[in-house]
C-alpha cells in the first residue's frame, strides 16, 4: 500500500513546481487543469 501512496505521490510532485523550489498551483490554470486530469485519473483507477 505504501508503495502505491508513493508512486501516486511522486506523480504529483512536477505538477506546478516552481523553479525556486515551490508551487504555482492557481486556480484555472494550465497547471490546475493538469492537476485536476491527475485526480480524475486516480480517482477512476480505484
Amino acid at each position: 500500500m505504501s508503495g502505491d501512496f508513493d508512486a501516486m505521490w511522486a506523480d504529483l510532485e512536477p505538477v506546478g513546481r516552481d523553479p525556486r523550489g515551490g508551487y504555482r498551483r492557481f486556480a484555472w490554470t494550465d497547471t490546475d487543469e493538469q492537476l485536476r486530469e491527475w485526480f480524475a485519473a486516480e480517482a477512476a483507477r480505484r
